[in-house]
């Protein structure tokens, strides 16, 4: 989750607040056929339920709720308790380095990698939060949108680190973990896609996807990135020649190392040691 969060870049489209004064009697119930927005919303009192598609969910106080796009939603409450809750309509990017320039993405499934439903605790400080990103979207004061991006990235990392810290990690979740840790201790050994999808049981068209999603790059960016580091380091630390501090990281080949960086570092092993 936290590869996740170091890749995800939100901007949020609109916010809205509903409370009890947005149900009326004989219309407690909020349908569509077809969601046309992915929205976070959050619940801060009332009782009601989700249906999504053929899916029921109850929702009460705490509970957080994804809507995904494209889906058949029925949101349904009580008179006696109605729902009032915060919605967070939004769009995301995943953005990362390749080979020392930044790139981005909008991922096909517009969906955060959470349960549709999840529970927080009140003590987490989640309705305060929510109450400071409506009132900075709604006052429109200058830069109010990055405000409310931060304050919305605040949101995501609470409930990620809430929920992280009761569940345990998928196996594919270890498996991208233990292989980058694998990949920033064997940087300089002679690594491709196929070997580190043979260390975690994966195929290699399979095992390039799931690095993916949780990194946010393919491996063989991710240990281009983790070689190109390194080779930094060595340039200003260390008397090495170019060809040694190439050959330190993986790279048999002086002039290929050479390309490599400079594409990385937008300068050439030896401008970067002088600079």
């Amino acid at each position: 989750m936290q590869a996740f969060l170091s890749t995800f870049h939100p901007r949020i489209i609109q916010v809205y607040h509903r409370d009890h004064s947005f149900w009326q009697p004989g219309a407690m119930r909020v349908e569509t056929s077809c969601t046309r927005m992915v929205s976070f919303l959050y619940v801060y009192a009332g009782q009601g339920e989700l249906h999504i598609d053929h899916d029921c969910h109850s929702l009460s106080s705490g509970d957080i709720f994804q809507i995904p796009f494209g889906r058949r939603l029925s949101l349904r409450t009580t008179p006696s308790s109605p729902l009032c809750y915060y919605t967070i309509q939004y769009e995301f990017a995943r953005v990362g380095w390749d080979n020392g320039q930044p790139f981005s993405y909008k991922p096909e499934i517009q969906e955060l990698p959470l349960p549709l439903v999840v529970h927080v605790p009140e003590r987490a400080g989640m309705r305060e939060t929510m109450e400071e990103l409506y009132t900075v979207w709604q006052t429109k004061q200058q830069g109010y949108a990055d405000k409310a991006q931060v304050a919305f990235f605040s949101i995501i990392h609470q409930v990620m680190v809430h929920l992280g810290a009761h569940r345990e990690e998928t196996p594919n979740e270890r498996a991208v973990r233990e292989s980058a840790a694998y990949i920033k201790s064997h940087y300089n050994e002679d690594l491709d896609r196929d070997r580190l999808a043979a260390r975690a049981a994966m195929s290699g068209s399979y095992y390039s996807v799931v690095f993916k999603r949780f990194m946010g790059c393919s491996p063989i960016q991710y240990m281009t990135k983790v070689r190109m580091e390194k080779a930094m380091k060595l340039l200003k630390e260390t008397h090495k020649t170019v060809a040694e501090v190439g050959h330190a990281v993986g790279y048999e080949d002086a002039l290929y190392f050479t390309r490599v960086f400079t594409r990385y570092a937008q300068m050439t092993p030896s401008d970067y040691r002088h600079s």
